[in-house]
């Protein structure tokens, strides 16, 4: 039953996430920094210039299913040395939590 309650926990951690990357402005302000030199406002400019620079990046954290499979990764290997859990919890988590998000963000995009 624990097993249950972490992995729910989890995926509600790396979709709260996702939701918060893909729909706020937290992208600007933590790497805003690299771009000193422009005038970033909204989140399409913010991957215009990260396109330009490395498109490879842009595509890393731009796609929803991209992103979140990593980050559905990290915070599972998170709660499982936490937890001092089987491994197998992060490969289970890291392919099924980003459907999650996946949804989530379909979601988040037809309610605009």
């Amino acid at each position: 039953m624990d097993l249950v309650i972490l992995y729910i926990f989890g995926a509600l951690i790396s979709t709260g996430i996702m939701v918060i990357w893909n729909y706020t402005f937290i992208r600007i302000h933590l790497f805003g920094w690299i771009f000193k030199d422009k005038d970033i406002v909204t989140i399409e400019e913010f991957d215009d210039e990260v396109e330009e620079r490395s498109p490879k990046l842009a595509e890393l954290i731009s796609c929803p299913l991209c992103l979140g499979f990593w980050v559905s990764v990290l915070v599972a290997t998170t709660i499982t040395l936490i937890n001092q859990i089987h491994t197998g919890f992060i490969v289970g988590s890291a392919f099924s939590w980003p459907t999650l998000i996946l949804l989530t963000h379909y979601f988040f995009d037809n309610g605009e």
